[in-house]
């Protein structure tokens, strides 16, 4: 542990050296100060509390429906919600059905044992692997009943490796109950002595995914867009993305329209797609009823994207030629095929995809333009059907949960 401890401060250190060329560093580092005092001021003492805490955007998504089905049902309780990241944060800072949102702080033994007594919460549910050591083995210490849901791992996950598998081994233990995507998880825990109390119910985000595909949405630019073309969603891109799809994307297909969401709305991002794509991008935020229908839609607003994918007859979910995927649930609920890069391996719907044929992940900008080519000339109803019933089998994982919860007086 000691070790550890001092881990966790250098990399504290590493963060507030950051912040002063960083923006996102810097909104992790303000966003902890005087947390304490933010805290004992303003969190609202005798209440029944129920704390989540989510890493980043993908994990609030699994734990969203959760939060909201508990506080539907008992609005008695306090939701406190923490994150991890400045990027969820920032975007969902005033999600209405949490009653205080805050950044988690440094997991350090201090900061749990302050932030805990703080907080003093009845049940504590972290979403899929979030495993802070100190705040675990706090919550244990005070027997608070701790649950991990949407849990995924895999054989190397560093939980299992050398001399951190013992050592994550005590923190798992710390949990009541590990509720897993698959069996395959649950397995790897028990057959590695890390924790033998878990229950496969799959994965929350589904439940997500196909609540906000109900939600009606449109925009004039985009119903033009999509009267007579094939329309490719590309969303969430990094640059290593805009490069992989460039030599496809200045190709003359006139028949096929863009609609590019970079994973960031930074004015530099933008800047690079129109440098890499001269006068064929036009800005959303640019775009009047008035100006020809675009070939390429820079998409600069935020919050939407779920809903852009929609629109895609193939969707392209960036990542994957950076450090991992972002959401192909949001992308693929529509019914459209779905293409990423190589680093999908830390997601289980990944391999669920590519077994089903209905993702593709492709290694290079050649594949990725025979890959987009081929989807664009084939029949795609045998993959919105191959889809459709992949979400009918792994829908519910919410009602699982809240219903066990409640067989085990976790909630009242």
């Amino acid at each position: 542990m000691l070790l550890y401890e001092a881990g966790i401060k250098f990399y504290g250190g590493l963060i507030f050296l950051a912040s002063t060329f960083y923006s996102k560093a810097n909104l992790w580092i303000q966003g902890r100060k005087n947390w304490r005092n933010i805290l004992s001021k303003k969190y609202p003492q005798q209440k029944k509390v129920i704390w989540f805490h989510c890493a980043s955007v993908g994990e609030f998504e699994q734990g969203r429906p959760l939060i909201e089905k508990i506080k539907t049902n008992h609005p008695d309780y306090f939701i406190l919600l923490t994150f991890f990241s400045p990027s969820v944060f920032e975007l969902r800072k005033n999600y209405p059905f949490a009653d205080f949102i805050c950044y988690l702080p440094l997991d350090t033994k201090k900061n749990a044992k302050d932030f805990i007594s703080l907080v003093n919460p009845e049940l504590v549910i972290f979403v899929k692997y979030e495993i802070w050591l100190n705040f675990l083995f706090e919550l244990k210490e005070r027997n608070i009943p701790t649950i991990l849901i949407s849990a995924y791992f895999n054989e190397k996950s560093n939980f299992f490796k050398g001399f951190l598998k013992h050592l994550y081994s005590e923190a798992f233990q710390s949990f009541k109950i590990i509720f897993t995507q698959d069996k395959a998880t649950g397995d790897l825990l028990k057959h590695g002595n890390l924790f033998n109390q878990c229950i496969v119910a799959g994965d929350t985000r589904f439940d997500r995914v196909l609540e906000q595909a109900q939600k009606s949405f449109s925009h004039p630019v985009l119903e033009l867009m999509t009267v007579d073309s094939d329309v490719i969603v590309c969303g969430s891109t990094w640059p290593s993305d805009r490069i992989a799809l460039s030599s496809f994307i200045q190709q003359e297909f006139p028949e096929k329209k863009w609609i590019i969401v970079p994973h960031e709305l930074h004015e530099t991002d933008l800047k690079a797609w129109e440098q890499l794509l001269p006068g064929k991008t036009c800005r959303l935020s640019g775009w009047k009823p008035s100006d020809p229908v675009p070939t390429i839609l820079l998409y600069d607003k935020m919050g939407d994207l779920a809903l852009l994918y929609r629109y895609g007859k193939i969707n392209f979910v960036g990542g994957g030629f950076y450090d991992g995927i972002h959401n192909l649930l949001e992308a693929t609920v529509y019914g459209a095929p779905v293409v990423f890069g190589p680093k999908y391996q830390r997601f289980k719907e990944a391999f669920d995809l590519i077994n089903l044929n209905i993702g593709f992940s492709v290694k290079n900008p050649e594949e990725l333009k025979i890959k987009c080519i081929f989807l664009l000339n084939s029949d795609l109803y045998p993959y919105k059907s191959a889809i459709l019933e992949y979400f009918e089998t792994y829908s519910g994982a919410t009602d699982k949960i809240y219903t066990c919860l409640l067989n085990e007086k976790l909630i009242l």
